[in-house]
């Protein structure tokens, strides 16, 4: 059997700058687990900690939607292993006709080894 190769030759290469606009909001449940362990680790998980954390895990988040990796819609784990602050939320669109994401979070807690549902992604900043 003689095996064929099909060489490709590239013809250009490129690259552009995008600007994504986003918002971090929360539901009641996770608005209500800020405050759940306020005397354990790390304390009360303030809403600054919180904004942090997604801002340095949502270029990940965005890239992984650009490769095809997530979906709008899907469930993602964010772990900050310094403070060992978890976050689970979703990516959704901002709202009608609009260019924007929203990164909804659904609930936060602080814990070490904190397992959220099987086959969750996890972006770790």
């Amino acid at each position: 059997m003689k095996l064929i190769s099909l060489l490709e030759d590239i013809i250009a290469k490129d690259k552009f700058q995008i600007t994504i606009d986003y918002g971090v909001n929360r539901t009641k449940h996770a608005k209500e687990r800020q405050n759940r362990h306020p005397d354990e680790e790390g304390g009360y998980i303030s809403e600054e900690e919180i904004k942090k954390t997604v801002d340095k895990a949502i270029k990940k988040i965005t890239l992984q939607m650009i490769l095809d990796i997530l979906d709008l819609g899907d469930s993602v784990l964010i772990q900050n292993k310094s403070s060992n602050l978890n976050i689970v939320g979703v990516m959704t669109r901002g709202g009608s006709g609009s260019n924007s994401l929203n990164f909804k979070i659904i609930t936060v807690m602080r814990k070490k080894d904190f397992r959220n549902k099987p086959n969750t992604p996890v972006i770790k900043v």
